[in-house]
């Protein structure tokens, strides 16, 4: 990661924060289409039995 070169070594720490937010954000959206895949297809195995 570059540094912020808008306020510079005081700013890199602003900089992290959002890094670490959308890498959470993407590790949550994960888990939830894996979690809605697996309500589809119990949902899915019940209705054909």
């Amino acid at each position: 990661m570059d540094r912020n070169y808008l306020k510079g070594r005081l700013g890199d720490p602003h900089q992290r924060r959002p890094c670490r937010a959308g890498y959470n954000f993407g590790l949550l959206l994960r888990w939830l289409a894996a979690f809605l895949r697996a309500i589809i297809w119990v949902l899915t195995e019940t209705a054909l039995a």
